[in-house]
């Protein structure tokens, strides 16, 4: 089984907005294909990965790119965020961006889960059993229902949209 990417060219597209400004984005295929090239080659970094795309020519042309016209490592977090949000839509003030939620996590108020930490041991124990029953149950009610449209989902999707049977 091969894979088409050129057939998740119009999927891709709507992840970017329809009339850009500024400086024209890298081609969305392009990027995927590197970020495909990326795990095949075993780069646990996006960081070292676009280094070596740019230092090695026959790695960007086998990704798409033009020698030395190589998407930094702070594009292909774009990437992975226009992915995760989905199909661009014109900024709402009320909207949060799913990737915006993820990248607040890492904001931890480190004192007060140390003081937190002591209370919690003892209490996570005791509730353990029930977070766990009260999981399962939520996950058991929820079977019957369409799954989350999220970017595991859009991934899937593009993969099985792209996906070429050998003949």
């Amino acid at each position: 089984m091969s894979i088409e990417l050129e057939k998740c060219r119009e999927e891709l597209e709507k992840l970017y907005s329809p009339n850009p400004r500024g400086r024209k984005s890298y081609d969305p295929v392009c990027m995927l294909r590197a970020m495909l090239l990326m795990v095949i080659l075993k780069y646990s970094k996006i960081t070292e990965f676009a280094k070596k795309l740019g230092q090695k020519p026959k790695l960007a042309q086998i990704a798409g790119f033009e020698p030395n016209k190589t998407p930094a490592a702070s594009t292909f977090y774009l990437f992975i965020d226009r992915l995760e949000d989905g199909e661009y839509k014109k900024n709402q003030t009320n909207q949060v961006k799913l990737s915006s939620l993820r990248k607040g996590k890492h904001r931890r108020n480190l004192k007060e889960e140390k003081a937190n930490r002591e209370k919690g041991k003892k209490l996570a124990l005791e509730q353990a059993d029930t977070i766990t029953e009260n999981l399962k149950n939520e996950l058991v009610a929820k079977t019957s229902e369409p799954r989350p449209r999220d970017y595991l989902y859009r991934l899937e999707n593009l993969f099985s949209f792209c996906q070429k049977k050998a003949g």
